[in-house]
């Protein structure tokens, strides 16, 4: 009861991060057929190789940025299970540990999707930031398995 009002408000926050990830996966699937697309332009004069070459870069540059919010999304899911641990209730601590897992699998199919598009992203300040966002990865995934291994102890105790 002392925690009602603010597990509340992390469960309103999980449904607009649910609904959030399901809008960065649309937007995921429409930039990979932006990149098929960019392969397929004309590649038979420079001026056609050059502009192909334009568009497979922003192409890859707009492939790249979902799976990059992706990883943030997944650093608010994980930051919410380390505050549910010691106030959830101890009968559904497990999902908890589910929700940890289930944001460190995103968060580790979000860094290599990102890493596939970096070398082909050719604007520096860009693959910068996403170089940045790809550094915050392991420290997550990190403090995912700790949340899952914390419930794992208060289960076998």
């Amino acid at each position: 009861v002392a925690h009602a009002e603010r597990l509340a408000e992390i469960t309103a926050e999980a449904d607009d991060l649910r609904e959030r990830a399901l809008t960065l996966a649309d937007e995921d699937a429409a930039a990979f057929t932006a990149v098929t697309d960019a392969y397929r332009l004309p590649k038979n004069t420079p001026e056609e190789k050059s502009a192909r070459s334009g568009a497979i870069a922003a192409a890859l540059l707009g492939a790249a940025t979902p799976p990059a919010a992706l990883l943030s999304l997944a650093e608010r899911i994980v930051s919410l299970a380390e505050e549910l641990l010691p106030v959830g209730n101890p009968n559904v601590v497990t999902d908890v540990a589910a929700a940890a897992e289930a944001a460190r699998a995103a968060a580790s199919t979000a860094r290599v999707n990102v890493e596939i598009n970096l070398g082909g992203i050719k604007d520096a300040e860009a693959r910068e930031r996403l170089t940045a966002t790809l550094g915050r990865t392991e420290p997550l995934l990190a403090r995912a398995e700790a949340v899952t291994a914390e419930v794992r102890d208060r289960l076998r105790s």
